[in-house]
């Protein structure tokens, strides 16, 4: 599992270093998801693609002009333009902009689970396979980041104990909006979830998507599109679970599920399989996440594939975390575990 610290407090000092660190896979994989925009979207010339991932950067220097700043580093020290690092970013909100020419199945499933000595949240992270030698985890000084490299994070825990764990959804009303791992590190700047609940529901998104956000005390799972928001879970107290698609009638009405997904099957093994077993530790959850796991197929390197998994105990600030599949053998998980405070 690759692995860097990022402890600068200047945004773009940042970036660059990111940039810099990690130069030819932020390259490799920036042109990976070029080329997957143009097979899976409606946009199938690299410089239309690239023209709509321009539109996307005045909404997030409006957003967050540190966020924007550390993207500029990246593209700095990485040598790639900021609009290879918008798609790098913002791939699967990207692609709902316009109906999908192609069938790309992409998934993720979220466990939360609370217990006696803690709450425990996770996620596999379900995508083009050819993602997998590029999974990372980065260390901020306030946070642990589960990311790929040259994005500015998709999922991790902060100093505060919040959470936040995500899967797509895929919208039928998407548009220009504020990326997504920007949005996932502003929630990481809030000391409650409570807050950081308050920050999905009012940033400017773009498609779909499905946050779970907690911290000790409160847990949120936020279904959301390109023009509507609805919390639909806040009880901290029992265990929830998602997958792929809207749990909510009202949101259900904006999304699609696209063409070989295995949302529902999934959703039907936590809800009728995993509810029922014990996951009272991170390893218990972190095993429990491998059941729903998508197995790689070296024949096809695009097809969808587990390329990460993670689990967040919110009350150590703790992850544990691997790249590919969760590991079967409950003896090896605590190998994979990052503390904040390490």
């Amino acid at each position: 599992m690759r692995f860097i610290e990022l402890l600068s407090d200047d945004p773009k000092e940042r970036g660059q270093q990111h940039g810099e660190s990690l130069r030819d896979q932020i390259s490799e994989i920036a042109e990976i998801r070029l080329e997957r925009m143009c097979n899976t979207s409606y946009f199938k010339r690299i410089k239309d693609v690239l023209a709509l991932a321009h539109e996307h950067i005045p909404v997030l220097q409006k957003f967050d002009q540190n966020l924007y700043n550390e993207l500029a580093g990246i593209s700095a020290g990485s040598n790639n333009s900021i609009e290879r690092l918008i798609v790098l970013n913002h791939y699967t909100d990207m692609r709902d902009i316009k109906p999908a020419g192609y069938p790309d199945a992409g998934g993720c499933s979220i466990i939360y689970s609370p217990s006696p000595t803690g709450a425990f949240l996770g996620q596999t992270w379900d995508i083009h396979e050819s993602a997998l030698p590029y999974v990372i985890i980065l260390k901020l000084k306030n946070a642990l980041l589960f990311s790929i490299t040259g994005c500015l994070g998709m999922a991790g825990i902060n100093k505060w104990g919040v959470g936040i764990t995500i899967n797509n959804l895929s919208s039928i009303d998407a548009h220009i909006g504020v990326i997504w791992p920007a949005l996932v590190r502003k929630i990481l700047e809030n000391s409650s979830a409570k807050n950081a609940c308050a920050e999905i529901m009012q940033v400017p998104n773009g498609s779909g998507r499905h946050y779970a956000v907690g911290d000790n005390k409160d847990f949120f799972g936020i279904e959301t599109s390109g023009t509507k928001k609805k919390i639909v879970w806040d009880l901290a107290s029992q265990r929830y679970f998602h997958t792929n698609h809207c749990l909510d009638p009202e949101m259900r009405q904006t999304h699609i599920i696209r063409k070989d997904s295995t949302t529902l099957e999934r959703f039907k093994h936590l809800d009728e399989e995993v509810r029922s077993q014990d996951l009272s530790t991170q390893a218990q959850v972190f095993l429990a996440l491998a059941q729903v796991s998508m197995p790689v197929n070296n024949s096809m390197p695009h097809s969808t594939a587990t390329c990460g998994t993670l689990v967040l105990d919110l009350a150590n600030k703790s992850m544990m975390a691997c790249a590919g599949t969760a590991t079967k053998e409950l003896s090896l998980c605590p190998s994979s575990i990052i503390s904040l405070a390490t």
